[in-house]
């Protein structure tokens, strides 16, 4: 990946399989735009926020998420 962005998978990948990344675990805001990769487990859209997964979900990307990501977490949790 570019810029020095890593990439985790939740299970082993064979060689050949999909693969997908999730764009809401490097970023938050309200950005939305249509995928178009056709995927049969694609959801159809690119949501570009973090805060908008699920509780349990933030929780379980949070140790993955960039620091930047992790810092607002705790201040959100915070309030």
């Amino acid at each position: 990946m570019r810029s020095g962005v890593k990439v985790f998978a939740w299970k082993r990948i064979r060689a050949g399989e999909e693969i997908t990344i999730d764009y809401r675990l490097n970023a938050f805001g309200s950005g939305r735009s249509t995928c178009l990769c056709a995927s049969p487990s694609c959801t159809g859209e690119i949501v570009g926020d973090f805060f908008s997964l699920s509780p349990k979900q933030q929780r379980d990307y949070l140790p993955f998420a960039p620091r930047f990501i992790r810092l607002e977490y705790r201040r959100r949790s915070a309030n």
